[in-house]
């Protein structure tokens, strides 16, 4: 579907500064709302901010609370208000050692933010908030320049209104960040359809691999994107096979060559084949257990299974023995165990790995932001066409959901969230492609019939 509604006009930019002013009001006002100004409470969040502490004073990439300075935030905030969920943590900090279990995109930022404002909550809860509304506001964008007025103004009122990511705003954890680079990659990929010029290629690119250092999961969205990219460029700008098959090479190779300094890091830091180091091999053991096949196929730590807590038993017996493990190599050691208890308990439960994979299947798109999802997919789907340009959503979103029945489902929809204002997006542009139609049909009925008569 050709469109004409640019984003140079009068009326455009007027839309983009309402709908910035008043998605980056509700954000940073839902951030301070729902969080204030406590430290980070979650131990993903509690991780992030001891490797960007580590990184600020030049230790690297590593994990460690033992540095005074780093408890001085939580223990000054435990003792100000009482509260308790901070004594575990203080009371038996990790040593500082080199790690490799959460990707860099996050800590590198927050240590940027500290290195410029000072260690404080309240200018990360405005920038991660800023980041939650600025995709929203791309979206919105995107959605006018695809679908008109009426989408762009129904995605900016869905990104003001819609509880999901909301909830994100704020936090120190790595969903502000993907959503705004998720939402930025698909829409470079919906403008490889639009227009014959490199650069939605290029941004596709790179944009591709800074989510996959932000979180490790969306490198499953890579052969959608590569698709998207030559689909775009062999029937949106009407390239041949060779230069649209180039494109998509291209754009796989960009993206491969923006994660790459992470990845070979890995590698020579953990001394083993682990590009995307060792957080995948412990988590997915969470997914491939008998409390998951009870949790509806959601993830569950996978803390006390017999693999792991054999690592864990063999570790303790060598440092009573006076040689210790260093923590990256029982970083490894639990990573292969997760991995080995993966592949025993699929084969030993091969019977239940269909049920397993429709659990997963059914929690990725009924908890919480998943069935909002699942109603924006409805909403898309029901329109019968997808506008030019934003198949790519559909290819991503149906290989992230494929990720998930392979891997695991999570809580809250925390593996959907990223895509959420795409499928607004898609939903809108479909619905207002929709009624664009219908109305031109009434119009011609009615013509005909007064010809007729």
């Amino acid at each position: 579907m050709r469109t004409r509604h640019g984003l140079r006009n009068p009326s455009a930019r007027r839309f983009l500064v309402i709908a910035a002013r008043i998605l980056a009001v509700v954000h940073v006002v839902g951030a301070f709302w729902q969080y204030g100004l406590r430290p980070p409470e979650e131990k993903d969040a509690y991780d992030y901010d001891a490797v960007a502490w580590n990184l600020l004073h030049g230790r690297g990439y590593a994990f460690g609370e033992t540095d005074p300075g780093f408890q001085e935030w939580y223990r000054d905030w435990a003792e100000q208000t009482g509260d308790p969920r901070y004594d575990e943590r203080l009371a038996d900090p990790r040593p500082i050692a080199t790690t490799a279990v959460r990707p860099p995109t996050l800590p590198t930022m927050l240590a940027a933010t500290y290195a410029i404002t000072g260690r404080q909550v309240w200018p990360w809860r405005v920038i991660s908030a800023l980041l939650v509304a600025g995709a929203w506001w791309l979206a919105a964008g995107w959605a006018w320049r695809v679908g008109g007025p009426a989408a762009g103004w129904l995605v900016a009122g869905v990104g003001a209104l819609e509880p999901f990511t909301l909830r994100y705003a704020g936090r120190f954890l790595t969903e502000p960040a993907i959503l705004l680079i998720a939402t930025a990659l698909l829409a470079s990929l919906s403008a490889t359809a639009r227009t014959p010029k490199r650069w939605p290629v290029l941004a596709s690119g790179v944009l591709m691999g800074l989510s996959m250092v932000t979180r490790s999961v969306t490198g499953a969205w890579l052969p959608a994107a590569c698709l998207a990219v030559y689909l775009g460029r062999r029937r949106g700008a009407r390239a041949s096979r060779k230069h649209a098959a180039l494109a998509a090479l291209a754009c796989a190779a960009i993206a491969c060559g923006t994660a790459s300094p992470w990845w070979v890091r890995n590698v020579v830091v953990l001394g083993e084949p682990m590009p995307l180091g060792t957080q995948g091999g412990l988590a997915i053991a969470g997914g491939y257990s008998d409390d998951a096949l009870k949790n509806t196929g959601k993830w569950v730590s996978p803390k006390d299974l017999p693999l792991i807590v054999a690592v864990e038993q063999e570790a303790q017996a060598a440092a009573e023995a006076g040689q210790p493990w260093t923590p990256l190599e029982l970083e490894i050691a639990r990573s292969k165990a997760g991995q080995a208890h993966m592949g025993r308990w699929a084969r030993e439960h091969a019977g239940d790995m269909p049920r397993l994979i429709a659990m997963r299947l059914y929690s990725h798109w009924t908890d919480r932001s998943g069935l909002f999802g699942l109603i924006l997919v409805v909403v898309a789907a029901s329109a019968w066409r997808t506008p030019r340009g934003l198949g790519a959503v559909w290819w991503v979103v149906g290989l992230n959901t494929l990720a998930v029945m392979g891997t695991y489902a999570v809580g809250s929809g925390r593996f959907l969230v990223p895509l959420l204002p795409a499928l607004a997006v898609l939903a809108a542009c479909s619905t207002a492609y929709w009624l664009r139609k219908r109305r031109a049909g009434i119009r011609h009925k009615a013509l005909a019939n007064a010809a007729s008569g």
